[in-house]
C-alpha cells in the first residue's frame, strides 16, 4: 500500500454557518474549533513528510470567517516558525464583513503572500439566490456583491468558486463572464459541477454548448491566469499518473481536521461521518495507517475498472458523495454526471492545446505534451512554450531530468557550504563529508 505525507489539510475552524444552501451536504451545524485544537492541527501537518508540494492550510466550516480571530491567530503560529506553513485559503460564502475580518484579512495579505481568499458564488442573481439563501430564505447575492468590493480592497484578485448544478448550466457562459471580469487582475473562477446532479442528456448538451462560450470568454480575455478546467487538462496531458488518477487526493495528501481535532481523509467525509465512520486518526496522535478506514480509503483508488478505462480529462469523481448516494465506498459517479464529464474532454483538449500553442499557457520547466510523433515542450528555464515535430521527446525528457539533478547537486553544494560541510570526491565514489 502505498503511503503519503499529508501536505494539505481543511481545517474546520467552525461547523456552524449563516447560509441553508439547498444543495449543501453540511449537517453538523454545532461546535467550534479551539485555538489549542487549532495550533496542534498545525503541530501535525508540520510532522507530516512532504510530497514535494508547498504545506496549505484551507480554513473551512461551516463559514470559517465567523471565526475571523482564530484564523488570524492560527496563520500568527503558522509563520512563526523554522518549518512555516507556506500557504493559506480562506473559502468563504461572502456574506460576511467586520472589523475582525477586514484585520484578519490584511494580517494575512501582510504576511502570507502565497495564500488567496475564495468566495463561493453560483453566477449572477439569478443563479446564485436560486440556491444559496439565509436561514430565513432571504436571498444573499446583493449582500455577497457589497462584501466584494469590501474583500478586493485589501485582496485586488480573488477566486471564485462557480458550483456548477444542472439548473444553472444555461446560464453558464454568461455567470463565467461576470466572476472572471469581477476576479481581479490575478483572478480565477473555478468551475465545480457537482456529482449528485440531474444531468441528463438535455442539460449534458447545453453544458457543451456553454462550455465553448466559456472558453471563448477566456480566449478574448487579456488575463492568462489559472483556469482550473484548462490547466488541469494541461497537466493529465503532460503526465501519465495525472492521466492514470482518478478522484481527488483524500486520504493520500489530503486530509480534513474536525473541531474536535479528529483526522478524516476529507471535508466531505467529515461531514459524512453518521452515514460513515471515516476518522483515520487524530491531531495528538497522528493518522492511523493499520486502521481499517484509512486502508478501505486509499485501497479504492484504482479498484473501479469503469472508472480505470474512463478517458474523461476532468472528473470529480468522488467516494464520500458515493457512500451518501448509497452506493458504497468507490469511485462510480451516476452515470448522469460521467456523460458530462465526458462531453467537455474533447472540447477541453483542442481549447488546451490551442492555449499551449499561442503562449497564453505556458508549459512549466520541463514539461512535455505529447501529440502524435511530436508535442509541445518547454525544456529550459527561460524558453518559450515550443511545438515540436518528428522528434524524440522521449530523449528530450531524459536530459532535462540529467540537467535538474545537475541544478539539484550544485544546490546541495551550496548548502553543504552554508553549513560548513567539507565535501571530498574520492576517484569512482560519492562526496564524503566531514564537518568542519
Amino acid at each position: 500500500m502505498e503511503v503519503n505525507g499529508f501536505d494539505s489539510i481543511y481545517l474546520m475552524t467552525t461547523n456552524r454557518c449563516n447560509l441553508r444552501c439547498d444543495y449543501c451536504y453540511e449537517s453538523d451545524r454545532e461546535g467550534d474549533m479551539s485555538e489549542e485544537t487549532a495550533k496542534s492541527a498545525v503541530d501535525w501537518l508540520r510532522s507530516e513528510g512532504r510530497t514535494g508540494r508547498w504545506k496549505h492550510i484551507t480554513f473551512f466550516g461551516g463559514e470559517p470567517l465567523l471565526r475571523p480571530e482564530l484564523i488570524k491567530e492560527t496563520i500568527k503560529y503558522s509563520i512563526k516558525s523554522k518549518d512555516p506553513i507556506d500557504k493559506f485559503s480562506i473559502l468563504s460564502n461572502g456574506t460576511l464583513w467586520s472589523d475582525k475580518v477586514e484585520d484578519t484579512l490584511k494580517f494575512m495579505r501582510d504576511n502570507c503572500p502565497q495564500s488567496v481568499l475564495q468566495v463561493s458564488l453560483d453566477g449572477n442573481k439569478e443563479s446564485h439566490d436560486k440556491h444559496r439563501k439565509f436561514p430565513d430564505g432571504k436571498p444573499s447575492f446583493d449582500r455577497i456583491m457589497g462584501n466584494i468590493y469590501q474583500y478586493k480592497k485589501i485582496i485586488p484578485s480573488l477566486i471564485f468558486r462557480q458550483t456548477v448544478c444542472p439548473e444553472n448550466v444555461p446560464n453558464l457562459a454568461k455567470d463565467f463572464k461576470m466572476m472572471f471580469d469581477l476576479s481581479g487582475p490575478e483572478g480565477n473562477v473555478s468551475l465545480t459541477p457537482i456529482v449528485e446532479g440531474d444531468w441528463t442528456d438535455e442539460v449534458v448538451e447545453e453544458y457543451k454548448r456553454q462550455l465553448l462560450e466559456i472558453l471563448d470568454v477566456y480566449r478574448q480575455s487579456d488575463k492568462n491566469t489559472f483556469f482550473n478546467l484548462i490547466h488541469g487538462t494541461k497537466d493529465r496531458l503532460c503526465y501519465e499518473e495525472a492521466r492514470a488518477l482518478r478522484g481527488c487526493s483524500a486520504g493520500r495528501s489530503l486530509a480534513c481536521v474536525s473541531v474536535e481535532g479528529y483526522i478524516y481523509p476529507c471535508h466531505r467525509f467529515c461531514s459524512y461521518r453518521g452515514i460513515y465512520d471515516s476518522k483515520i486518526g487524530d491531531i495528538w496522535g497522528g493518522v492511523d495507517r493499520e486502521c481499517q478506514a484509512y486502508k478501505d480509503v486509499v485501497q479504492a483508488f484504482g479498484s473501479n475498472d469503469k472508472c480505470n478505462g474512463c478517458s474523461a480529462t476532468i472528473c470529480n469523481a468522488c467516494m464520500a458523495t458515493n457512500i451518501a448516494l448509497g452506493h458504497g465506498l468507490d469511485f462510480n459517479p451516476p452515470n448522469g454526471y460521467c456523460k458530462m464529464a465526458l462531453a467537455g474532454g474533447d472540447i477541453l483538449e483542442k481549447a488546451t492545446i490551442e492555449f499551449i500553442r499561442s503562449d497564453k499557457v505556458q508549459l512549466r520547466h520541463g514539461e512535455v505534451l505529447k501529440i502524435g510523433t511530436g508535442g509541445f515542450c518547454k525544456m529550459e528555464e527561460d524558453k518559450n512554450t515550443e511545438f515540436e515535430d518528428s522528434i524524440d521527446l522521449l530523449a528530450q525528457g531524459m536530459l532535462s531530468i540529467m540537467r535538474q539533478l545537475r541544478d539539484l547537486k550544485i544546490d546541495m553544494q551550496i548548502i553543504k557550504k552554508a553549513q560548513g560541510i567539507e565535501c571530498k570526491h574520492p576517484e569512482g565514489g560519492s562526496d564524503e563529508c566531514s564537518v568542519n
